[in-house]
C-alpha cells in the first residue's frame, strides 16, 4: 500500500523497522523491548510524510463521503409514477386484454394492472373494445371501470409508453364517443372530463 502511494506522490514511502530498546531502570519495565520505529529515509522530510498522511485522510474521507450521499440518494429519492412506470419492458396486448378483463370483470384495480395501463397508452382502448361488447359497456357500474383504465393509460404517455402512436388517444377518442352513446348521455359529464383529460396529456407527449 505504502509503495503504491510512493509511486502515485513519486517520492519514498517512509519504512518502518524493529528496534530493541535497552531497559531505563524502571521498576515495571522489562531489560528490553522491542518496537516498531518509523525510520524516514533522507528524500522524504518529515513535512512531506506529513502532507502524504493529509492526503490520504481526506481520500478517504471524500470516498466514504460520496459512498454516504449515493445510499442516502437511493433511499431517500420517493418513488414518482414517472420513475416506477419507465419502460424497462414491454407488456403484450394479451396481457393488456387480461388486465381490463380483470380489472371491469371484478371491480378491482392492481398496482400491476396500474402499471400495464400507465405504459400501453391507446393500446388499452384497443384492448376494451377487444374485451367487452356494447351491452357490457353499456351498464353505468362498468363504464365508470372503462373511463378508469383510459384514463391510467394516460397517466404519464411522455414517459411511460414506449411506442410513440400508443401516445396519441386516437382510438381512446373514438372509444369515449362510443361510449356516450351507448349509456343514452347518462354519462356525459364524466366522459368529457376523461375526454378532456386524456387530450391534456397526449399534447405533453410532443
Amino acid at each position: 500500500m505504502a509503495a503504491g502511494w510512493s509511486a502515485t506522490l513519486g517520492v519514498t514511502a517512509p519504512m518502518f523497522q524493529f528496534q530493541t530498546k535497552a531497559s531505563t531502570g524502571e521498576p515495571n519495565r522489562k531489560k528490553s523491548e522491542t518496537v516498531l520505529t518509523p525510520v524516514v529515509p533522507r528524500r522524504v522530510g518529515m513535512n512531506q510524510f506529513a502532507t502524504i498522511a493529509l492526503l490520504t485522510m481526506e481520500f478517504r474521507m471524500r470516498v466514504r463521503c460520496l459512498s454516504a450521499c449515493v445510499v442516502f440518494l437511493s433511499l431517500a429519492c420517493p418513488a414518482q409514477d414517472w420513475q416506477e412506470c419507465k419502460p424497462t419492458g414491454d407488456f403484450s396486448f394479451n396481457d393488456v386484454k387480461a388486465a381490463v378483463h380483470r380489472v371491469t370483470s371484478s371491480g378491482m384495480y392492481s398496482g400491476w394492472d396500474e402499471k400495464t395501463f400507465f405504459r400501453s397508452g391507446d393500446l388499452v382502448a384497443v384492448a376494451v373494445l377487444k374485451t367487452m361488447d356494447d351491452s357490457e359497456m353499456a351498464s353505468p357500474q362498468t363504464a365508470k371501470w372503462v373511463l378508469l383504465v383510459i384514463r391510467s393509460a394516460f397517466a404519464c404517455p411522455q414517459y411511460c409508453v414506449k411506442v410513440t402512436d400508443d401516445r396519441r388517444p386516437r382510438i381512446s377518442l373514438l372509444l369515449l364517443k362510443h361510449l356516450d352513446e351507448i349509456t343514452r348521455g347518462k354519462m356525459h359529464a364524466e366522459i368529457e372530463e376523461v375526454k378532456q383529460y386524456i387530450q391534456q396529456q397526449a399534447r405533453k407527449a410532443n
